[in-house]
């Protein structure tokens, strides 16, 4: 067991072509509410559901914590959002088909 699970519904494809998805951190999907305090949960980041998380992430432009499942140094989160500048696109799976977002 990993301890923690990826979305299957977003992934970002990186500059360097690394995918990276959104991942939990002690159980729940997170997001970033505001610059100050981003890494204190409760503060800046705040625990959501997957489908909110996914709502903030494309909608809004908020960052999560993402995952690769290939490159071992992107093992443990780390915050993106779909306007990083090492972002080079946004997929969304929409009934079983990777969808093309940004």
């Amino acid at each position: 067991m990993t301890g923690y699970a990826n979305s299957d519904f977003i992934k970002m494809v990186l500059i360097d072509n690394d995918e990276v998805w959104p991942t939990t951190v002690s159980g729940s999907f997170r997001v970033i509410t505001k610059g100050d305090d981003h890494n204190i949960l409760g503060k800046g980041e705040n625990n959501i559901s997957e489908l909110d998380m996914i709502n903030e992430v494309l909608n809004y432009g908020k960052p999560t914590r993402w995952r690769s499942k290939a490159n071992i140094d992107r093992k443990a989160p780390r915050h993106f959002s779909i306007h990083s500048p090492s972002v080079k696109e946004v997929h969304v799976n929409v009934g079983g088909v990777w969808v093309r977002f940004k």
